[in-house]
């Protein structure tokens, strides 16, 4: 593997290496130590990532501080890869150490984990803001202000309001850092505190009297009562007689006692609510996404239901940008939305999404940026979830999470799989056999071609085939396609799937690569694919 110039040989090692489990691990540790280019270091990472044992890491360990960003970035990914307990850890560590230009994308990952050391590792890296490369120092310094309030602390507070009084002395109010950590002081305030509190947005002049400026002020009983009195009208009624024993006493013998209301739950919420006249966009979400709550238990389908926001979008609307660092979970309910990615050198297609199809549950997982847009065609509805709500909900629903991405491994597949665009040196899974069908639908021994599985998940996958130079790939959008794949208990199944992408990079336009959606999502991606039937997109 370290002297072969194959691409497509050196992948094909890295496919049966890890076949062999730790038998391979001398030959791995003997090569490392053999001080190999950049390429073969990120391929035995690979491997080892593989065998899937968390003991493994101390192999890579060492290569955190390579100069190679390819192979801090394939350590990440081996962290996540091993998981294991000590994952939190390590991918801790790892932020002290790794690019700057890789640090955002660990901090949104350990933002979502919460927790007081990942409170005190934000803390350290927002102290040494100054020492981060200027052409990453606004947004890692963004990505810090948006986590660091999900882990309140004397010191997070302190340190949230120098950098308050630093943006506001350089910057006017808009600036986005300045807002964001605005936003995390005073979320910081209300949880140290524990009181009732409502938020000022300190101006420019005030900012020049000292941190003081950035006090949340305290409401206190009187005023809110005196609040509540202005906002909501007295009700006046005319007082009942006092009851006399002798009243007590007949009426108890007259009445029987008082059945315990039962208490409404889930199956019943949903059945009203579609009968609520009022309300339609209600019936219609249920009705679309009833698969979704089917596992929830009451009070977990109650309190997810209460953090949706619902959201309209107007023709042309850009819902969310290409780079965003949001993590919000779309449930779209009606309209269709266009998801593009336009990046130099490389031509890309995806078909739009709408009613009953969901996007974002893998900004959540990866904690990496957006890698497409989303606009909406035409007026769009949908109901959006703060994945951040999670990590509020944990303490009292610990299996809902699991739920709800469970149920996003197979219906939010393309997103995830996108990422192979990002990384493209990440080697295939498997070769797979592609048989292209004429329009007609007839095959032949001629057109029987190889292609390489990139990606698996439980609700599709992605592959490469061979495009002619004049195949108008986007042509294939839609199509549907039959694959042949040997699942998890040995059996062969046929399996419907249709074309949700494709791409091809104008360097090698006789590659292209094709993203696809099962019809029906499998049970477990530990499945093989061992055979394809392509449509011919002409």
């Amino acid at each position: 593997m370290i002297d072969c110039k194959d691409r497509e040989k050196r992948f094909s090692l890295i496919e049966f290496i890890p076949m062999t489990g730790k038998a391979a691990l001398p030959a791995c540790d003997f090569c490392l130590k053999q001080n190999p280019p950049w390429y073969v270091i990120r391929n035995l990472i690979i491997i080892i990532s593989r065998i899937e044992d968390p003991n493994l890491y101390k192999m890579v360990r060492p290569y955190l501080t390579h100069k190679d960003i390819r192979v801090q970035l394939q350590i990440l990914h081996c962290i996540n890869t091993l998981g294991g307990a000590r994952m939190r850890n390590r991918l801790i560590e790892a932020l002290t150490c790794i690019n700057d230009e890789l640090k955002q994308q660990v901090v949104v990952q350990l933002g979502n984990m919460g927790g007081k050391d990942v409170g005190n590792a934000l803390c350290t890296l927002l102290e040494k803001r100054g020492e981060f490369a200027i052409h990453v120092r606004d947004e890692l310094v963004l990505a810090i202000c948006t986590k660091i309030k999900f882990a309140p602390s004397d010191r997070a507070i302190k340190i949230v309001k120098e950098l308050l009084t630093e943006r506001i002395e350089r910057f006017n109010e808009g600036d986005r850092i300045f807002q964001a950590a605005q936003d995390a002081l005073v979320s910081m305030e209300l949880k140290n505190t524990g009181n009732t509190t409502l938020s000022t947005f300190p101006s420019a002049t005030s900012a020049a009297f000292g941190s003081d400026a950035f006090r949340v002020p305290v409401v206190t009983e009187e005023e809110f009562d005196s609040l509540i009195e202005e906002s909501v009208p007295a009700v006046q009624e005319d007082p009942a007689p006092p009851p006399t024993p002798s009243t007590v006493s007949r009426e108890s013998e007259r009445q029987p006692a008082a059945e315990k209301p039962k208490p409404f739950g889930k199956e019943d919420i949903i059945r009203e609510a579609k009968k609520n006249p009022s309300d339609p966009g209600s019936a219609v979400h249920f009705t679309l996404w009833t698969k979704f709550y089917e596992k929830m238990t009451t009070e977990e389908f109650t309190a997810f239901h209460a953090a949706l926001s619902l959201e309209t979008y107007e023709p042309n609307e850009l819902i969310i940008a290409y780079g965003d660092l949001q993590a919000p979970l779309f449930f779209f309910d009606s309209g269709t939305v266009d998801l593009v990615r336009i990046q130099g050198g490389e031509e890309v297609h995806l078909s739009p999404i709408g009613a009953g199809e969901l996007i974002g549950s893998d900004i959540f997982l990866t904690g990496e940026t957006w890698n497409l847009s989303l606009y909406a065609r035409e007026t769009v509805s949908a109901r959006v979830f703060d994945l951040e709500h999670l990590l509020k909900m944990q303490f009292d629903f610990q299996h809902l999470a699991e739920k709800i991405f469970s149920f996003c491994s197979g219906h939010d597949v393309l997103q995830p799989l996108l990422r192979v665009l990002d990384t493209p040196d990440t080697p295939g899974i498997k070769n797979v056999s592609i048989q292209r069908k004429s329009a007609s639908g007839k095959s032949s021994a001629d057109n029987l071609q190889q292609g390489m599985i990139l990606k698996k998940m439980k609700g599709g996958l992605c592959f490469t085939f061979p495009a002619k130079a004049t195949e108008k790939i986007n042509m294939l959008l839609e199509k549907q396609l039959t694959l042949s794949v040997r699942l998890s208990t040995g059996t062969v199944d046929l399996l419907p799937a249709r074309i949700v992408g494709t791409r091809r990079s104008f360097a090698s336009p006789a590659e292209a690569v094709i993203f696809v959606r099962f019809f029906q999502p499998l049970t477990d991606a530990r499945y093989s694919c061992e055979k394809i039937e392509l449509p011919e997109s002409v």
